[in-house]
């Protein structure tokens, strides 16, 4: 299969159901009910605040800022499929003359400055644009999910990156403003076609867009240069992204706080959970792709048991495993579907950074499990690529 086309900058959808797909009205109905527009609205510009103001999130529980990006990123993958297939539902992109001038005085002494590279006025103006269009032919989805949560992280205090966090995202001023305003216009369009009504979306069963649904094994993280070279995604993680000598330690960490109610009326930080999230997410997609490619089998076939340091690192591999480290991935893969393993961290991030929303301890012996399962893959990566 070619994966180039999952690449997560591409314009496509991202966070829908193959059902939400075929009928996008799901979706509107959903949030729309679940918030007012005002609630939407309201809940941006707090999002935008904690990122200008030290300690802001901190008047907020930190889940409902995660779940509030998640569902604009559902949004926009919605009103995406709208503009695709029903354009027609859009408001047309409004140029309001000045009713003080008289009609054609500026189109005219626009004509000087036309040398400049100035598109023609009247040509613009007879242009048929809606607000949906654009939206879109400025911004695609790629832009939306990575940007969202790089302001996310900002907003929630992520502390692992090595120097200043608007240096480290690039984030400027007038362009995060920008960005604030496009999504605010965006929730406005959102909720008029939402209350045009359901007779009047698009019914889309056989649409193309459903190969990109959540609900089915595919990346959803990674970019070009990862889905043509996942080996490189794996054989950094640890390197790059998360310490293994700290990895057993900051799991069950993690693990812990599933439970716990009211950590972050106290604790920092919580922005270094969605990094988390999002670097385990690009290794369990980066390795499934191998598997799928048959490539693991390169790094294991003269695999060696490994001694010393290393093996004291590995804590939950049977012996078995830490000989055939393919074992405890090919289990990984059997325990859940990739994409299920998806789904299970987004519950979990979202289980982590509420104050009260917690995990049923009745779960507990199967979360139990489940994390075990996961820290055998992580071992077992590390013994594949990093040994």
């Amino acid at each position: 299969m070619n994966y180039s086309k999952f690449c997560c900058y591409k314009p496509h959808i991202s966070s829908l159901t193959k059902k939400e797909i075929e009928s996008p009205y799901l979706i509107l109905d959903e949030l729309f009910t679940k918030r007012t527009m005002e609630d939407f609205q309201n809940s941006l510009w707090n999002l935008q605040r904690t990122i200008f103001k030290d300690n802001e999130w901190r008047n907020y529980d930190p889940a409902d800022f995660y779940i509030f990006c998640y569902d604009i990123i559902r949004l926009t993958d919605a009103l995406w499929l709208v503009n695709k297939y029903s354009p027609g539902l859009s408001s047309p992109l409004n140029n309001i003359a000045d009713e003080s001038s008289e009609p054609g005085l500026m189109d005219n002494l626009n004509m000087l400055f036309t040398h400049h590279g100035n598109k023609d006025v009247r040509e613009e103006n007879n242009k048929s644009r809606t607000v949906l269009s654009n939206f879109f032919d400025n911004h695609y989805n790629g832009f939306n999910r990575s940007d969202i949560y790089c302001y996310l992280q900002l907003g929630l205090d992520a502390s692992y990156m090595r120097n200043d966090k608007h240096e480290y995202f690039s984030m400027q001023d007038h362009n995060l403003a920008s960005d604030f305003f496009r999504l605010s216009e965006l929730i406005e369009e959102g909720h008029k076609i939402y209350r045009n009504g359901v007779r009047l979306f698009p019914c889309l069963p056989s649409c193309k867009e459903t190969k990109f649904a959540i609900d089915c094994d595919r990346p959803t993280l990674l970019s070009y240069e990862c889905l043509a070279k996942p080996y490189d995604v794996a054989g950094d993680f640890f390197v790059y992204y998360l310490d293994i000598n700290h990895m057993h330690t900051g799991l069950g960490n993690w693990k812990a706080l599933l439970y716990e109610k009211d950590f972050w009326k106290k604790a920092n930080n919580p922005g270094n959970l969605i990094y988390l999230y999002e670097c385990l997410i690009k290794l369990i997609e980066a390795v499934w792709m191998m598997c799928e490619k048959n490539d693991l089998e390169k790094y294991t076939g003269n695999y060696k048991i490994k001694t010393g340091e290393t093996v004291s690192l590995v804590k939950n591999c049977s012996l078995e495993e830490q000989a055939n480290p393919l074992l405890a991935i090919q289990s990984f893969f059997a325990f859940k579907k990739m994409h299920e393993w998806r789904i299970l961290l987004h519950k979990w991030l979202t289980y982590s950074l509420s104050n009260s929303e917690k995990n049923a301890p009745k779960n507990q012996h199967k979360t139990d499990l489940t994390f075990n399962q996961l820290l055998k893959f992580l071992e077992a990566s590390h013994l594949i690529f990093n040994t």
